[in-house]
């Protein structure tokens, strides 16, 4: 018996361990839900994409102080003519006579020309740093950008997981009142006084019960297509989601949110890092009519092909070289384009600066508005269940049973339906104005 139970132990152990995971897991609470979006969401699988081509860009600005290296071949033909005048004196002193003696010469040479150069940039006057903090500060950017991204992720999850809520709610509700409904019909059926008007009033009301259950259970399906979306999961089966409406408590004014907002939103810090790019620029389209100064070293192999008076000669060079544009002789239309730019990234900037002010006073006014209406909701629900349990106390006595029910319960539907609406709406205008501001509370 010992052993028998000792295996049956082991068994239980192995069960348990093998569904402990499975158990531990439980509901999926909103920030698992934003955790798996951010790890499948395609548009943040882009803006990661784009951040490290920008730190590449960043990096390839260093490339201007690589050598330059030239190495060339080829062949050259050489000809060499002209004459030479040669005067001896044959008697010497003042009367002695002369003779002069011309000669003509011409010579030609075939060689093979080998050689190298290396040029290395040494500096120029403000271009190859206005690139390079134009590419750090582009860098920066696409991080601010991926940050947008990951907001925007978190609060499309956090408007499809209370949405979802909201429809499991809401086809609750819509089943409750088809049940109900129907215990009216039956009861309605059976009082033969009232059989007719009673009957066909429970009838028609257990239609649209049933209507609303049926548009109920497809608005459920596509809250569950949203979510799945959402969390980058298209396909997969809906868990089962945490279901909480508690309020967050919220500690700062109005004017404090905006001030919040302006330091923290990574849209406007991107927009301030694309105007320090575009200013820096600005500045490398400026220095690029300046001279550029670089340092060269070459060296050129000659060797004769068909004539042996020249075997080989070797000629080395060195030295700086200094490269002056001359475009701005013709146009000076790239600095005028960079300036442009500049101007259109410092109004883009103030927008976005304004757009954030307004939004972050929407969204706070409009999730006062939404707790407001869960207080007058959750009044109105009290009051419609108070008046349910009158009614079911006349029925208890059989005081108009049907009627008084099936008016009871139709309030107190439509009261929680509003209390529901209001409730997950209030959650999904908490999450916009975290979105306003650009963190959670």
């Amino acid at each position: 018996m010992r052993r028998g139970a000792d295996g049956l132990r082991r068994v239980l152990w192995f069960l348990l361990a093998s569904w402990s995971p499975a158990l531990a897991a439980g509901p999926m609470s909103v920030q698992d839900a934003i955790e798996r979006a951010q790890a499948n969401s395609p548009a943040l699988k882009t803006a990661r994409a784009r951040v490290g081509g920008a730190k590449a860009a960043q990096g390839a600005v260093w490339e201007a102080y690589a050598p330059q290296v030239l190495i060339f071949g080829g062949v050259q033909r050489n000809e060499v003519g002209g004459s030479t005048t040669t005067t001896t004196s044959t008697t010497p002193g003042l009367f002695g006579s002369t003779t002069t003696v011309s000669q003509h010469f011409s010579q030609s040479a075939t060689q093979g020309v080998l050689g190298a150069s290396v040029e290395e940039f040494l500096f120029d006057f403000g271009t190859f740093s206005g690139q390079r903090t134009a590419a750090g500060e582009r860098y920066g950017a696409q991080k601010e950008a991926l940050a947008t991204q990951s907001l925007d992720v978190e609060l499309n999850v956090k408007v499809a997981y209370y949405t979802l809520l909201r429809a499991n709610r809401f086809v609750r509700h819509q089943q409750e009142l088809v049940d109900q409904r129907r215990a009216l019909l039956g009861a309605a059926a059976k009082n033969a006084a009232g059989e007719g008007k009673d009957a066909a009033q429970a009838d028609l009301g257990l239609a649209e019960a049933r209507l609303a259950l049926n548009k109920g259970e497809n608005d459920l399906a596509d809250a569950e297509l949203a979510f799945l979306d959402a969390i980058g999961e298209p396909g997969a089966s809906t868990p089962p989601l945490v279901d909480d409406v508690t309020m967050k408590m919220i500690l700062v004014s109005p004017q404090q949110m905006v001030e919040r907002a302006r330091s923290s939103r990574p849209e406007l810090n991107q927009a301030e890092a694309i105007v320090r790019a575009q200013q820096a620029e600005v500045d490398a389209a400026r220095a690029g009519y300046f001279p550029r100064v670089a340092s060269y070293f070459n060296v050129t192999s000659l060797n004769s092909i068909d004539n042996a008076d020249l075997n080989r000669l070797t000629v080395l060079g060195g030295g700086l070289a200094v490269r002056v544009p001359t475009t701005w002789m013709v146009s000076t239309d790239r600095l005028a384009q960079a300036e442009a730019g500049l101007q259109e990234a410092k109004a883009r900037a103030e927008e976005i600066r304004q757009a954030i002010t307004l939004a972050v006073a929407r969204s706070n006014a409009a999730l006062s508005e939404a707790v407001e209406r869960v207080r007058i909701t959750n009044e109105l629900a009290e009051n419609a269940n108070r008046r349910w349990e009158e009614s079911q106390a006349r029925s208890r006595r059989g005081l108009r049973a049907t009627a008084d029910s099936r008016a009871a319960y139709a309030l107190v539907y439509d009261a929680r339906i509003r209390l529901l609406q209001a409730l997950y709406d209030a959650k999904i205008a908490e999450a916009k104005l975290e979105r306003a501001i650009g963190f959670d509370f």
